[in-house]
């Protein structure tokens, strides 16, 4: 019995502490313990750190539902970038006046924004969210931001000492259009560091790398000239008024091959400046034709193309910023045209019987005489030989007035070689009055008027 009353206490004993743990357990479930977000530090007070960059961004949920992880990255990717944005001073290159005065604010702008898009390594120093909102915290470490940035920069300077050399040795052997391609490729390929110092460590000493390489850019463009064979040309019939003229591209005194250039002189219908490129030995050939008859003192300009020195996959309008303090070589020939004298004859007649006499020729002769061409004292002394035939067909009668149509050819011959160098007619040219020697008349004054207004036009065209 005894027995019994001890085992009988230590179960009851052991029920209890079970009961009281359950009910221990049961209280934690109904009543668990919830921890409060506090702000973090950071998003109270701006951190101050001397070794590291820092950038902080947020973004609202409720207005960007979709996108508030982006956008807040990026603000805070671009105050971390405005922290250690570098403004342009002193003697840099960009800096420098001839070069300054070729870029707009927002392309010097631009050198930053670029700058900035190629930081690396920064690390997330935090970030927080509520219903409502997202920050996050971006830090990068200043040695480590200086060292990426030293051992980049050393290898853009590198690779742009490796094009600056490569364009020395083309300039050697005036090869000068491949020259100015490697110079801009090597300011091009350090264009992130054109507001710092860039001096570079050669074998030669130390160079101040982006001024050195500008220079030696407007050193060739600059260094080019043309060099014409004459320095007046003369068109005249002899020449059919077409003439040749061969241009010499030279650097600083020597021959330079493939050198672009433009040529434009006064034409009869407008035309934009012809571009003509030299062959391997510096030498291009330039035809002159359809010279404007009216220009008294006409010439040919000649002009080095800009735009040829741009390579086709580098940023045009940095090239074009680049180019604009060199000089460009001009050269002008002189234009002398020799216009023709006229010789001109006519059978001018109507089928009545009754002659016009000269009418068409008068006409003709004056409208070539208004546009600068001489007259000939004799046949033999004309350039050019006019024969006009026209006929002014026999008149009929229709309600009381009499109507003749004209026909006519115009022949013009070269005196001295005897080629038909044009040909034209006149067909049915009405003409009405009230008698047949009226209606030819008639006719003939109205075949006059083509003449002198479309006519000779074209005679002048087949001749220049």
């Amino acid at each position: 019995m005894k027995f019994g009353s001890v085992r009988s206490r230590v179960f009851f004993f052991l029920l209890v502490l079970c009961s009281a743990f359950a009910c221990g357990t049961k209280k934690n479930i109904e009543s668990p313990v919830v921890k409060q977000e506090v702000k973090p530090e950071w998003m109270m007070s701006r951190p101050v750190n001397g070794a590291y960059y820092i950038g902080i961004g947020s973004c609202s949920k409720i207005s960007q539902p979709l996108d508030y992880q982006t956008i807040a990255q990026k603000n805070a990717f671009n105050d971390l970038a405005s922290g250690i944005k570098v403004n342009v001073q002193g003697s840099t290159f960009l800096n420098s006046l001839e070069i300054n005065k070729n870029f707009s604010e927002e392309f010097i702008s631009s050198i930053n924004t670029t700058t900035n898009e190629s930081l690396e390594n920064y690390e997330i120093a935090g970030q927080w969210e509520d219903k409502n909102e997202f920050w996050i915290y971006y830090r990068l470490s200043k040695a480590e931001y200086a060292r990426q940035k030293a051992e980049k920069k050393n290898n853009a300077l590198s690779k742009a000492f490796d094009f600056y050399q490569r364009g020395l040795e083309l300039e050697k052997k005036t090869e000068i259009n491949a020259a100015v391609n490697q110079y801009l490729r090597a300011i091009i390929s350090i264009k992130e560091y054109w507001n710092e110092n860039n001096d570079f460590l050669s074998d030669g000493g130390s160079i101040p790398l982006d001024k050195t390489i500008y220079s030696a850019i407007l050193r060739n463009v600059s260094g080019l000239s043309l060099a014409p064979e004459s320095n007046s040309i003369i068109l005249n019939a002899d020449n059919q008024y077409k003439q040749d003229l061969s241009v010499l591209t030279l650097y600083q005194g020597k021959m330079a091959k493939s050198i672009s250039f433009t040529y434009s002189y006064p034409k009869k219908a407008y035309s934009r400046p012809k571009l003509v490129t030299s062959d391997d030995v510096g030498n291009a050939v330039i035809s002159i034709d359809h010279a404007d008859p009216a220009k008294k003192s006409a010439t040919v300009d000649l002009k080095v193309d800009l735009e040829s020195f741009i390579p086709k996959d580098l940023d045009r309008s940095i090239c074009v910023g680049l180019l604009s303090a060199a000089t460009l070589s001009t050269r002008t020939v002189s234009i002398q045209i020799d216009l023709p004298s006229f010789w001109i004859d006519s059978s001018e007649k109507a089928e009545d019987g009754i002659s016009s006499a000269r009418l068409l020729a008068d006409g003709m002769t004056a409208a070539l005489l208004n546009q600068g061409f001489k007259a000939a004292n004799k046949a033999s002394d004309a350039t050019y030989h006019v024969f006009i035939d026209a006929m002014a067909g026999k008149a009929s009668q229709n309600q009381g007035f009499f109507m003749s149509y004209l026909n006519a050819n115009i022949q013009l011959t070269n005196t001295k070689t005897g080629e038909k160098v044009y040909s034209n007619t006149l067909s049915n040219v009405k003409g009405v009055q009230l008698n047949p020697k009226a209606a030819a008349d008639d006719a003939y004054k109205k075949a006059k008027e083509k003449i002198e207004t479309d006519l000779v036009g074209d005679l002048i065209n087949s001749i220049f």
